[in-house]
């Protein structure tokens, strides 16, 4: 009977870091598209900081998402998916008047993903 209530705890524990990861992937994506006023702030140091940080979180509730899965390569899948989540919505970015693609942001983005991969030998992250 201990073990059930154990596996239903799980489920609720990954369901929480599932929704967890997808409010954040909303948030990325409506601060990413909303109409900001005084133009743009690209290359700002405030920028470079959003960016880097919102991708580490991302990649971070990523591998909370995956970390117990069989996925190979789990920190290179995860560095990927964040970058193309991260050029996806740069992407996006061409068909808004309002805002602008920018490489260097998308760069920005991959290095924030990439940061989970860095902290790896730092943070002992155990199944």
């Amino acid at each position: 009977m201990k073990q059930r209530g154990y596996t239903q705890m799980q489920n609720k524990f990954f369901k929480t870091k599932i929704a967890a990861f997808l409010v954040w992937t909303v948030l990325i994506l409506y601060f990413s598209t909303r109409k900001v006023g005084g133009g743009g702030a690209a290359g700002t140091s405030n920028a470079v900081f959003e960016h880097v940080f919102a991708y580490s979180v991302f990649a971070l509730l990523l591998f909370l998402v995956l970390k117990d899965s069989k996925v190979n390569y789990l920190y290179a899948t995860i560095t990927l998916i964040t970058f193309v989540y991260g050029f996806g919505v740069e992407a996006l970015q061409i068909i808004l008047p309002w805002r602008n693609f920018s490489f260097f942001d998308s760069m920005l983005n991959l290095i924030g993903g990439a940061t989970i991969s860095i902290l790896k030998p730092v943070f002992i992250f155990k199944k």
